[in-house]
């Protein structure tokens, strides 16, 4: 919510912001603990390795969450404005959308993914370590705009970003 609320005051675009806001929080989680450390819940740990009907229940989580999101943005009010916010903010803001406010929700909807992400990948690796996120930043891009959003804004889809 923080990135999409220096957005929309710093008027900068959402990748730089995202990206410089990703090293300074790195900075201080490094500044704080320079190695990987504390250890993860034994069940959390089991958790992510579990498998039902032969399929890792994390791969299932992953698509139950982007089935619910794709139903959210094609079928919802809220879901939908955001892609026109995403396509034109000023025709969206003109046709009475509260841009800033939809803008910060949809900042809040990604950081709570990659929150999600976050404890699966702590779950997995066991302890938590500063810089093993700064490796999956490119990766985590890729998919997005191979699956056709354009980061520019207005086009993309959950779809697409699965697949990608």
């Amino acid at each position: 919510a923080l990135n999409g609320l220096l957005t929309i005051v710093l008027r900068v675009h959402p990748l730089i912001v995202t990206l410089g806001m990703s090293s300074i929080i790195f900075g201080g989680t490094l500044m704080y603990n320079k190695e990987p450390g504390g250890s993860v819940p034994r069940g959390l740990a089991d958790f992510s390795y579990a498998k039902l009907w032969g399929i890792p229940v994390t791969a299932i989580v992953l698509v139950v969450i982007f089935a619910l999101a794709g139903l959210w943005l094609q079928r919802s009010r809220s879901g939908r404005s955001i892609y026109f916010v995403g396509g034109d903010r000023e025709a969206a803001r003109l046709n009475g959308l509260p841009v800033n406010r939809i803008v910060v929700m949809a900042y809040a909807l990604s950081g709570l993914c990659a929150g999600l992400a976050a404890i699966f990948l702590t779950a997995r690796t066991g302890v938590g370590d500063p810089r093993i996120g700064t490796a999956l930043t490119l990766q985590s891009i890729t998919p997005v705009v191979v699956g056709g959003t354009i980061l520019a804004g207005g086009r993309g889809g959950v779809l697409g970003t699965l697949l990608g």
